[in-house]
């Protein structure tokens, strides 16, 4: 039987065509990855600012209150709409705290008693966590906690109270 008339392509045109198709495809991808193509995803990426703290009434816990700076030192917004404090969890997708790029967002935020039922103390430190959509942990930290006298001289931050 003759091997010549058979239909189809030789195994060297075949072994072209998957290593082009394969080269092609990688191409693509790093294209992609790299930003080239489909859009730079930039960076997300705050920091809690060293001034922030809690701010805690030993004589009434519901006027403690939360001094909050975030920056953001990204190339991208965020946007938490979540805080955990000390494994009290604070949904704020509602109402997300959103920082732009290359911001800080500053506030004094007073219901915190309300919102995770903590009898905070001077002297004491917390973790406090950020997540943002998809409940994706952006930055866990320690916040140390201050007595409300020691709270006074800081700078004026706008006061808010979580939703």
């Amino acid at each position: 039987m003759n091997r010549r008339s058979s239909k189809g392509i030789s195994d060297v045109v075949a072994t072209v065509i998957i290593v082009a198709a394969t080269v092609a495809i990688a191409l693509v991808a790093v294209a992609y990855f790299t930003g080239i193509v489909g859009g730079s995803t930039g960076s997300q990426r705050i920091s809690l600012n060293p001034i922030s703290r809690i701010c805690v009434n030993a004589t009434n816990q519901k006027n403690t209150y939360l001094y909050l700076k975030i920056d953001n030192t990204g190339s991208k917004s965020v946007e938490i709409t979540g805080i955990q404090i000390s494994g009290h969890y604070i949904d704020l997708s509602s109402n997300p705290i959103t920082v732009p790029a290359g911001s800080s967002y500053f506030r004094n935020i007073t219901n915190i008693y309300d919102k995770v039922g903590i009898n905070f103390t001077a002297g004491s430190t917390y973790t406090i966590q950020f997540y943002t959509s998809g409940n994706v942990k952006l930055l866990s930290q320690v916040i140390q906690a201050y007595s409300i006298d020691d709270c006074s001289g800081l700078p004026t931050a706008t006061t808010t109270s979580f939703p």
